[in-house]
């Protein structure tokens, strides 16, 4: 993520929690080409990405209890979007809610 391989980056949900999306995904928001509000960033802003024993195993879902349970309130969640990853999460574990 821009560069940095300290940050964990897992990959979120499939689909919305009801199965079936009927929103923009972001795209009157963030702009239809990137979610970057379509401003074009130099390659080397994505970085190489990490290799994949590096990478997080499991859902989102998991990873966000399991991290919070960790340091419970010492992690702080920005979140954009539907927030079902966050949903997930408290359907994984209910007291992830007191964690965050």
């Amino acid at each position: 993520l821009c560069g940095r391989d300290d940050v964990p980056v897992v990959k979120g949900a499939r689909s919305c929690l009801s199965g079936e999306d009927t929103g923009s995904q972001g795209r009157d928001v963030h702009g239809p080409i990137n979610a970057l509000g379509n401003i074009e960033l130099p390659q080397h802003f994505y970085g190489p990405g990490a290799p994949e024993e590096h990478q997080p195993v499991g859902s989102a879902a998991r990873f966000l209890v399991e991290r919070c349970a960790e340091a419970p309130g010492e992690v702080t969640l920005i979140t954009l979007g539907p927030l079902t990853n966050i949903a997930d999460a408290i359907r994984l574990d209910p007291s992830f809610t007191g964690m965050v």
